[in-house]
């Protein structure tokens, strides 16, 4: 049989049994599925690129400048001082700003000024010491961009090296020091010899650079009215912490010893600082407002029965007396109400008022305009001997520091 034969008798009894099967299927149970859409592929055009890479840039410019906030906000420098010029100008620009606040003789201060309620608080007590050290952080602490340390050629002959500085106090005054100094190197100290000048007046400085190993540098200075009465800081910073302590001696004997310690949070410098009396541990948490024309104080007392505490202080000024001062107001754990301290707030730019300006036993009141308010006195400000010589006291002993 021929192949075509056979496939004509296979189509034949194909179709006959052909109708059994289909009896055989429920057309009930079969799914018929809808057609569905082709699906489109998507037509980028160049300005559709554009646009998506401009978003994606956008976005990621956002979460880097949102992460440095966060990380500015939440990571503060513990070191802030990085160059020499600015740690040599801290260490001798918050010592004589230290030593012009400090009183040397009875006349410095004037008297009291306390609101009507009882003098409970520590604070109150220790008002003399930390109004001192207020004077102090006024010139020191801040925004660091209006903070500045730069390292200049000496406009005066008798010395090598310059480092100027500039800020604003609270009065939104620029304020200006001038650090001269001549500087002798060996293997492993540098000493330092100079003046410091502010407005009119000059002050004797002193100081050593030592490098211990390869650990780290220590410093002292010393800014002195006379080898008796003079405030002695020194560096003792490691390379994750800035730490200075500073040392007040009146008449050869030393009357305080406060630690300090430098933080800056979102480029503003801020201090604490801690001293004893007795067995009184006081601490003091100290910040400018952002205004940079107030302190905010957090405070805390350890002496038995812990006092804690917070102290506003701002800046007015007194139309009677014709000068600045510092008003606290006090806010203490262990008060009921608040109470109100005024005190001195020493000049701190040219031509601004301030208090300790008509006496001339008073350090920092030098009322001539060449600063020399007492010839022939070697030992008041403004009168320092030519470097190498005359009332300054050396510092020796610099591999102890």
């Amino acid at each position: 049989m021929k192949n075509k034969d056979l496939f004509h008798q296979i189509k034949e009894q194909a179709a006959r049994d052909l109708p059994d099967i289909l009896a055989r299927i429920d057309l009930n149970q079969i799914e018929i599925i809808p057609e569905t859409a082709p699906i489109k592929r998507p037509h980028l055009s160049l300005q559709t690129i554009l646009a998506y890479s401009l978003s994606a840039i956008l976005v990621t410019i956002g979460l880097i400048w949102g992460l440095s906030l966060i990380d500015d906000n939440e990571t503060p420098n513990y070191t802030p001082l990085a160059s020499e010029a600015e740690i040599i100008g801290f260490q001798t620009l918050s010592s004589v700003s230290l030593l012009e606040s400090l009183d040397f003789t009875t006349l410095a201060y004037k008297p009291l000024s306390y609101t009507d309620i009882a003098a409970v608080s520590v604070i109150e007590t220790e008002i003399e010491t930390i109004n001192a050290y207020m004077n102090m952080l006024e010139v020191i602490l801040g925004n660091q961009d209006n903070l500045t340390y730069v390292q200049a050629d000496s406009d005066d002959p008798l010395y090598q090296h310059l480092i100027n500085f500039s800020g604003v106090d609270m009065t939104a005054t620029a304020i200006n020091y001038r650090f001269y100094y001549n500087a002798t190197d060996s293997e492993t100290h540098r000493s330092l010899v100079g003046k410091i000048v502010f407005v009119d007046r000059e002050y004797p400085v002193a100081g050593e650079i030592v490098t211990i190993g390869d650990i780290a540098e220590r410093s002292v200075f010393r800014v002195q009215i006379d080898e008796d009465n003079y405030v002695e800081t020194r560096n003792l910073s490691t390379t994750e912490r800035q730490r200075f302590t500073y040392h007040i001696f009146k008449n050869g004997v030393m009357t305080n010893n406060t630690d300090l310690r430098l933080v800056a949070t979102e480029n503003a410098l801020q201090a604490t600082i801690a001293y004893a009396v007795g067995t009184r541990q006081l601490m003091l948490q100290v910040e400018k407002t952002k205004a940079q024309n107030a302190f905010q104080v957090r405070y805390q007392v350890m002496d038995g029965e812990d006092e804690t505490g917070e102290i506003d202080i701002d800046v007015e000024y007194d139309e009677e007396t014709a000068a600045y001062s510092y008003r606290y107001t006090v806010r203490s754990s262990i008060a009921e109400a608040a109470s109100e301290i005024r005190r001195e707030r020493r000049q701190k730019a040219q031509g601004q008022p301030g208090g300790g300006d008509d006496d001339d036993d008073v350090p920092g009141n030098n009322d001539d305009p060449g600063g020399d308010d007492d010839p022939g006195n070697d030992d008041v400000p403004g009168n320092p001997d030519p470097p190498g010589r005359g009332n300054l006291l050396p510092i020796t002993g610099g591999a102890n520091l």
